[in-house]
């Protein structure tokens, strides 16, 4: 089970205090042979619960450890149920290569999955949950895509700088490209999540015509997030880890403790953002400590202490990316594996967006906003309710954009339905997912094929 619920239990706890007393007494003079062996064997038991212990209530000795990292494993495999995937790599611009991963499943018609900013395709199919939202797909009888755009984290475009116009106005119309022309379809359904979701409203608010319907998680056409997030678009943070700090505000950065090599990355800014720690972008081991050490702290939103770094940078990066109460502990103990390293110029491009409320072009000339006429397909939106990264009322902005602007109240096209119990990404990795959202989802592709 998952730590917290082991330690919660009053009976585990008191076997531990027991098992220590009894360890304590051990491999005195006077034992026995027999008896010193019970003993060995008792004191090993309690090196154990003591480990474990510690790992759950260790505070920042935990965190620092990074107990995580050592047990995720070199990476995750595909379930073997969905078969042995294609890939394809679409060419956006010379040298831009992306990724899409198919996983045949039926003859319904293709259907493009998109995640987040930082969040690679693969993690859809994660094999730590019972069922992932591909198989669902999968066995439901479609033909499943997913999609790496230079966002995603997972192949090398993602390190070269690029904004999100690119991402709408290239990435997608190419991954389109690519999938009707193998399909032999005309159009395609998407399922999109944050980032990949906003991008590719803006691409079909730009002129992409080759969609049939969506479903969109948690982020569209408005973007609405926490306090924090607000708080670093506001205050330019973005500018700032892209391009380091304004040369009047160097001499601060030498007289801080902060090592040579996180004083230069404080004057000139990080090429790229990794989510993960350890990162594995060329960084020093002393600097990822103390990146790790400084983001200790950073506000939560969450009721039980996490002790994972990645989680903590994650959380810095992006928002509360998932509530811990729906993951179970293998895809927490893996959540590195399902993000990667990404340029750190689109930030700046989000937090205009974040500022302004709605996607505009990188430069904040082009209002995407101009033709909500071009979203006349079926959407589906659907929200956590319990998102604090893009709260709920992001898709329910949206969803009343759409229909006061296309004349569409109360019938027509739009739906949305908000998940009481979960956040942001957990529903797709959460360990109930399958129960309360997969089926959902699919019975929605079933209607607007």
């Amino acid at each position: 089970g998952d730590l917290p619920d082991v330690f919660a239990d009053q009976g585990f706890r008191a076997n531990c205090v027991k098992t220590a007393i009894l360890a304590a007494d051990t491999m005195r003079p006077d034992m026995k042979a027999a008896d010193q062996v019970a003993g060995l064997y008792r004191g090993k038991v309690f090196a154990r619960m003591g480990g474990l212990v510690a790992r759950a209530y260790g505070g920042i000795f935990s965190y620092m450890a990074n107990f995580p990292a050592i047990e995720a494993g070199p990476g995750l495999s595909f379930p073997k149920d969905l078969g042995t995937p294609e890939y394809y790599y679409p060419e956006p611009d010379p040298g831009v290569f992306l990724k899409l991963t198919r996983f045949k499943g039926g003859t319904k018609g293709p259907v493009i999955l998109a995640n987040g900013f930082g969040t690679k395709a693969s993690s859809f199919a994660t094999p730590t949950v019972k069922e992932n939202v591909v198989q669902t797909l999968y066995r439901g009888g479609y033909d499943v895509w997913l999609f790496d755009y230079r966002g995603s984290g997972d192949i090398e475009a993602s390190l070269q700088p690029f904004d999100l116009d690119d991402v709408a106005q290239k990435d997608w119309p190419s991954a389109i490209d690519l999938v009707t022309d193998i399909t032999e379809q005309e159009k395609v359904q998407v399922l999109v999540h944050c980032v990949g979701s906003m991008t590719l409203f803006m691409a079909v608010l730009a002129g992409e015509e080759r969609v049939r319907s969506i479903i969109s998680s948690q982020l569209s056409a408005h973007a609405i997030t926490n306090w924090f997030k607000f708080a670093q678009a506001d205050s330019r943070t973005a500018g700032m880890l892209a391009n380091g700090l304004p040369r009047k505000l160097w001499g601060l950065a030498d007289m801080l403790p902060l090592g040579p090599e996180l004083t230069q990355v404080a004057k000139t800014g990080l090429p790229n953002v990794d989510p993960r720690s350890p990162s594995q972008t060329g960084c020093s081991q002393d600097f990822d400590h103390a990146v790790d050490g400084m983001l200790w702290k950073v506000p939560a939103f969450a009721p039980v202490p996490c002790y994972s770094p990645t989680c903590h940078r994650i959380n810095f990066i992006f928002g509360p990316s998932y509530r811990h109460a729906q993951l179970n502990q293998e895809t927490h103990t893996s959540i590195a594996h399902m993000f990667g390293p990404v340029s750190s110029t689109p930030f700046l491009h989000l937090a205009r967006i974040f500022r302004t409320g709605h996607p505009v072009s990188a430069d904040g000339e082009t209002n995407y906003l101009d033709h909500p006429e071009r979203l006349s397909m079926p959407i589906h939106f659907f929200a956590g309710g319990r998102n604090q990264e893009m709260l709920p009322e992001a898709t329910l902005r949206t969803l009343t954009w759409l229909e006061t602007s296309n004349n569409r109240k109360g019938a027509g096209p739009y739906t949305r339905k908000v998940y009481p119990d979960y956040g942001h990404m957990d529903c797709f990795i959460g360990k109930t997912a399958h129960l309360d959202i997969f089926q959902d989802l699919c019975k929605v592709f079933d209607q607007t094929r």
